[in-house]
């Protein structure tokens, strides 16, 4: 009776271990892959709390953007903030020039997730530029009619099409087909891969090379503090007031003016951008796309007559 009970017992809690592990298995949602393009480009693995679990730098660039962030265990609002923060204070993103713009990609096999990410980090972004009084083209890289005609060629949902379209776009040697047999985290892993390779023919760790990427990052903030002096110096330059007669503090002042109407200049372009673009970059496939047709649309501007650094 006794060895009954111990049997009763032992199969009650092989079956408890089971089902909490199917249970946990079931409400495990992949992780939202957040990729922020402005040159650096970074993607953010997310989980269902908003916190970054994992980051990968896709070029050079966002190896000395990230090289200091410690994004990892942070909420992806405030990894957004140190992000463009970053890349504002090393010249990425000149807030004194018409040509910058910054492109968000987010994948999730749940279409719900990935609007309501996306929707999350645009707003973030746009907000955090708000308070720092820099204009730029904010655009989404998302599900569009393209990805909607490809998932549905290979019998696969939306998510899944944006990712191995955000696979080709890494890796252009992988394919489609091939792509659509694996899972989402499979593909996943793929992209980590193949970015990872990257330090495959470095001499140094990956501590070393962090190193070295802080050194550049310090190197890049000092030429865009050089790089605004400059602009001072030549917007002061180009007054047609009698700038050596004048004291420092109206010489600060007429520069604070020309840096305030330069501002407002920009605040028009972009809008002008804007107003020409309007839905068609939806449809693009890729962010390099996206800003190409900005840039484009910027030039042809430019020509017609659009004020431009």
């Amino acid at each position: 009776m006794k060895k009954n009970h111990i049997f009763t017992t032992l199969i009650a809690f092989i079956l408890f271990l089971c089902l909490s592990y199917f249970v946990y298995v079931f409400n495990q949602k992949s992780l939202t892959l957040v990729i922020i393009s402005i040159n650096p480009d970074i993607q953010l693995a997310v989980n269902d709390n908003g916190i970054v679990e994992e980051v990968l730098s896709i070029n050079d660039e966002a190896d000395i953007i990230t090289s200091d962030l410690n994004l990892v265990g942070k909420n992806i609002d405030i990894a957004t903030e140190k992000i463009i923060d970053a890349s504002i204070e090393t010249g990425f993103i000149d807030e004194y020039s018409s040509l910058n713009s910054i492109i968000i990609t987010t994948i999730n096999e749940d279409d719900r997730i990935q609007e309501e990410t996306e929707q999350q980090v645009i707003t973030k972004v746009k907000n955090h530029l708000k308070e720092k009084r820099i204009d730029l083209i904010v655009a989404t890289n998302g599900i569009n009619n393209k990805i909607k005609q490809n998932a549905k060629e290979l019998d696969i949902n939306n998510g899944k099409m944006l990712l191995i379209n955000r696979a080709i776009i890494i890796n252009p040697e992988l394919s489609a087909e091939e792509l659509a047999d694996m899972s989402f985290k499979e593909i996943q892993a793929v992209i980590k891969e193949y970015i990872e390779k990257r330090y495959e023919g470095a001499n140094q760790s990956l501590k070393e090379l962090r190193e070295v990427w802080k050194e550049e990052k310090d190197s890049l903030k000092e030429s865009r503090k050089r790089a605004l002096e400059d602009l001072k110096e030549s917007l002061l330059e180009e007054s047609l007031d009698d700038v050596e007669n004048m004291t420092k503090e109206e010489q600060k002042q007429i520069i604070e003016e020309k840096l305030k109407e330069r501002k407002e200049m920009i605040k028009e372009n972009v809008n002008q951008v804007k107003q020409v673009i309007g839905n068609s970059l939806k449809e693009a496939l890729s962010p390099e796309e996206i800003k190409d047709n900005i840039s484009n649309t910027i030039r042809d501007l430019r020509e017609k007559g659009i004020k431009n650094r």
